[in-house]
């Protein structure tokens, strides 16, 4: 009878012990080096969530978890938003630990470096090496420059430990790795950044097609084995990814064109970044002084790995004895490094057709793979020189390689010098001086190389020695800090003091909760600290219409006129636009300075467009006059105005589109004019079957647009104009008219302009004094009131059918397509047959709200006739609804509201929420768990069944 072996029952608690002991000195090591590295900001009170990471992240962190919540974005699944982490469990657990901030962002790096130290120590069995290389990849440009995208970080972590899975799976199928893979990749997918869980997925397939392929027997299984990682570790995340996969079917990132896909790639112009990471500015309080002037941002093109690294790295590929895992790692660099270029190699096409892949953009962000596959080469190097000796003639040639790669960069930016001037002046940073004397960052990076190379000369020499070995590790981690110690975490990590809402915050908050309505900051997350910008609203409990979210619902942004960032267009003052009446925006908050501002011919502009139409025609919101006041008089000689005319072809040259005038405190009044060819022209101008056309000439071109969608294709423009005024004037209102006979005329940016000292001051928003009622200015925060604001819920008497995109320009415009005047105080818009009765209008009609929570609103409705209630809160699906404890059928309502035909008399009215994709997310993964489960039970069973 067979009997099993006395030491297979315990096996598995035998490795759980042996990885805790030979993982207990780098999870150590590793937590005490980053609480080090970030003790500046730990022990000042601050949090380390610079820029983004206070918007995007650390609300969800401190406020209570839940599915849904009715003060962001006038109501946001949070539950199906991955940047929420509601199913992470480092996430939620570190949230429940008072100031567990810190410890989470801390901890995404301690992942990241352990699971390396494991992998590379797997391979080399030296410590030395998996040290080295747990510090290279944790530190690298990459992690440290999205400190402010948490979930980014925390999803990368996990890329090691997956290859680190695969590569034990490689040795002999083990039930204990296959798991730690299926987690890997589940909690990949739970930290919230489905960009990096993509790539774990192409970095997981190349390294077990790579891998696989060598090996004589098995591979069909090893291949099977990956599969079932990434299918179980989907499965695992089922209840995060169904409700996920609904949200962004129904938002604006369920498709990307071809040009939005290539943005945020690396440019061939700026590969030197990778040695010389602040070349192209940096962040005005560090050391490197200069602002960034490069493409892009800094944040998405950092892919620092330090200068030593990549000679350690040659070695590496040179002298370690296993080819395959250089040739794995060399490839997997390469192919990273393509790819971070975007549309300047082929190898991005072909990328684009791939399912899934194409929904992404910012592609210099595959720099985090030729981060790992360079930390894991470096290591590679450091275990050969330990096991094969020294090797100086090698290295001498790497130094020299080195330094020939340094001086074709430097070589770069002489050449490309004029650009790169014209680039710092466009930022207004000044005159570029990349003398390594004058300039840190340029400076910095060559006396970091002369350091490494030092270092590496002479740690070759006397490896495998420890005073070499700590030498070694010093001259790492000063050349990565180089970088790293600099980014926007040191200077841009908020105080703990944000937590807590401010006064005027928790002024305005009690208004809109006992009114039921919101507020809304012009500029969304970019926004001031006193502007209460987006998703901090939500922490502090004040109810917003705003959000920054990438996966914001596609119907909102449109009818709000906002980008994901929550910034909204100037289309928002626009008189006949209703979109914030119905959404019950009562307060809006304005910046009194432009917070980004670029100069461009002398003067400074604001940087996000105004988005002002005037005209008669061409389908869009538009005004005839707009009265605007400013915050502060402004001595003025001239205006600068950029814009563009649509459908304006017949527009004869000279005619006067628009006529400005400007009033100062005393009632005198200055006037310019806007003229068509002189000052702004069709905005197609340049398209082949347009210009032939067009009656006027072609004025000043400030920039060209993206390309028009058109046969053939061709790219708009946008116009520039210095419009003089033949008196200075102290100017403190605006009048704007607009005087053409046909077409539309769209207003991106003005900016008040004095000749005589060189100012200008850039006009922040458009809104008109007639609507909106000034409530108080302080700091540089305007707070305005709309007059026309709707309540949370009302009854209307009328209830009309039509297609989604008449509704919208029926809200945006007030007017339905028989040309009637659309008042949504007295008619609601639904898309589908509407076949209730309703009764006569009852002035005696009545609504009520009497609960009202992140999942229930109760109201109580009285009427003498059947209405149709409209709830200014958004539709989605999960929503359902009830009149006196019956289901009742709910409308998607005026685009994104909901409503339900109400019968006469005193009724309960019910709305809940109860998604039923959360419960087939959750169904997912307990099956999936089930499965996994059982395939563990089912190795340890044939185990110990096995004859001793």
């Amino acid at each position: 009878m067979p009997t099993s072996h006395p030491e297979e029952t315990p096996k598995l608690n035998f490795r759980l012990e042996a990885l805790g002991r030979s993982f207990l000195f780098p999870v150590i090591f590793y937590t005490v080096f980053f609480v080090l590295f970030f003790s500046p900001v730990l022990f000042s009170g601050e949090l380390l969530a610079p820029f983004d990471g206070i918007v995007e992240s650390v609300t969800p962190f401190y406020v209570s978890k839940g599915l849904w919540t009715p003060n962001l974005l006038s109501g946001y699944p949070v539950a199906a938003d991955p940047t929420s982490k509601l199913w992470y469990p480092f996430f939620i657990g570190l949230s429940l630990i008072p100031g567990g901030w810190n410890a989470f962002v801390i901890a995404g790096y301690v992942l990241a470096a352990c699971f390396t130290y494991g992998y590379v120590h797997t391979l080399t069995h030296s410590r030395f090496a998996g040290l080295m290389s747990g510090l290279v990849f944790s530190l690298c440009g990459f992690m440290i420059a999205h400190l402010g995208h948490p979930s980014m970080i925390h999803a990368a972590a996990w890329l090691p430990l997956i290859v680190w899975s695969l590569e034990k799976l490689r040795e002999k199928f083990s039930a204990f790795w296959f798991g730690a893979g299926c987690l890997a990749y589940c909690f990949c997918l739970l930290a919230g950044h489905y960009q990096i869980f993509t790539y774990a997925v192409g970095l997981g397939f190349v390294y077990a097609l790579m891998v696989g392929w060598s090996r004589p027997r098995g591979k069909w299984n090893y291949y099977g084995q990956f599969a079932g990682m990434v299918l179980l570790g989907l499965g695992l995340s089922g209840v995060q990814l169904l409700p996920t996969l609904e949200l962004v079917g129904l938002g604006e990132r369920s498709a990307l064109s071809y040009e939005e896909f290539i943005s945020y790639s690396l440019p061939l112009y700026q590969i030197p970044i990778l040695f010389f990471p602040f070349a192209y500015g940096g962040f005005s309080r560090s050391l490197y002084s200069a602002h960034y002037y490069g493409d892009w941002n800094l944040w998405e093109l950092t892919g620092y790995v330090g200068l030593l690294p990549w000679m350690l790295a040659g070695i590496g590929i040179v002298v370690w004895r296993n080819r395959l895992h250089v040739w794995v790692w060399v490839t997997v660099a390469v192919l990273a490094f393509l790819l971070a270029l975007g549309d300047q190699t082929p190898l991005i096409e072909l990328m684009y057709v791939l399912p899934g892949y194409s929904k992404f953009r910012a592609h210099a962000r595959h720099l985090v793979e030729l981060a790992l596959a360079l930390s894991v080469l470096a290591g590679l190097g450091i275990a050969a020189v330990q096991k094969h000796g020294p090797r100086m003639r090698l290295a001498w040639k790497l130094v020299l390689g080195s330094a020939g790669v340094l001086t074709a960069c430097l070589a770069s930016f002489y050449f490309l010098f004029d650009r790169l001037q014209q680039d710092a002046l466009k930022k207004m940073v000044g005159h570029l001086d990349l003398l390594p004397w004058n300039n840190p960052a340029v400076g910095i990076p060559l006396g970091v190389f002369l350091v490494s190379s030092a270092a590496f000369l002479a740690w070759n020499r006397v490896a495998p020695s420890r005073p070499g070995h700590i030498l070694l590790m010093l001259v790492l981690i000063v050349d990565m800090g180089s970088c790293v110690w600099f980014m926007d975490w040191r200077y841009y990590s908020p105080h703990t003091a944000i937590l807590q809402p401010p006064g005027y915050a928790e002024r305005y908050r009690q208004s809109l909760v006992e009114n039921r309505q919101r507020m809304i900051p012009i500029q969304g997350g970019l926004g001031s600290v006193g502007e209460i910008p987006a998703n901090i609203s939500w922490l502090w409990g004040v109810p917003s219409a705003s959000g920054y979210n990438q996966l914001s619902l596609a119907r909102y942004r449109k009818l709000m006129s906002m980008d994901f960032r929550g910034y909204v267009s100037g289309q928002w003052a626009v008189p006949s636009n209703r979109s914030m009446d119905i959404m019950a925006v009562r307060y809006v908050f304005l910046p009194t300075q432009a917070k980004f501002t670029e100069q461009i011919d002398g003067v400074v502009w604001n940087f996000l467009d105004l988005g002002a139409y005037f005209g008669n025609d061409c389908g869009i919101s538009m005004t005839h006059t707009l009265h605007l006041d400013l915050p502060q008089s402004f001595q003025t000689t001239g205006l600068g105005v950029v814009s563009y005319l649509a459908c304006s072809v017949a527009v004869p040259d000279q005619s006067e589109v628009l006529r400005i005038q400007l009033t100062d405190d005393d009632g005198t009044v200055q006037e310019t004019h806007l003229l068509a060819g002189r000052d702004t022209s069709e905005w197609a101008y340049d398209c082949a079957d347009v210009q032939p056309q067009v009656k006027h000439r072609k004025a000043k071109v400030f920039e060209v647009l993206s390309e028009i969608n058109r046969t053939p294709p061709c790219r708009a423009n946008k116009y520039v104009s210095v419009l003089p005024v033949q008196k200075e004037i102290a100017a403190k209102r605006l009048t704007l008219k607009w005087l053409g006979k046909q077409g539309a005329l769209k207003i991106d940016k003005l900016s008040l302009l004095n000749k005589h000292t060189g100012q200008s001051r850039p006009i922040i928003h458009m809104a008109d004094n007639v609507r909106f009622r000034r409530v108080e200015h302080y700091g540089t925060t305007e707070v305005l009131e709309n007059l026309r604001a709707f309540p949370r819920a009302w009854l209307v008497s009328q209830v009309q059918t039509a297609p989604a995109e008449t509704i919208l320009q029926a809200i945006l415009t007030s007017r339905l397509p028989d040309g009637s005047v659309f008042e949504p105080e007295r008619m609601a818009l639904v898309e589908v047959p509407f076949e209730d009765s309703l009764g006569a209008p009852d002035p005696q009609a009545r609504v009520e709200i009497v609960a009202l929570n992140d999942t229930v609103v109760e109201l109580e409705t009285t009427s003498a006739s059947p209405a149709f209630l409209v709830l200014s809160d958004v539709y989605y699906p999960g929503w359902r609804v009830s009149i006196d404890g019956r289901p009742a059928r709910l409308y998607q309502t005026d685009y994104v509201l909901r409503g339900v035909t109400i019968p006469a008399g005193r009724h309960t009215v019910v709305f809940e929420f109860k998604p039923s994709v959360v419960l087939y997310g959750a169904g997912l993964s307990g099956a999936s768990l089930l499965i996994l489960g059982g395939i563990v039970w089912r190795t340890r069973t044939a185990r110990n069944s096995r004859p001793s």
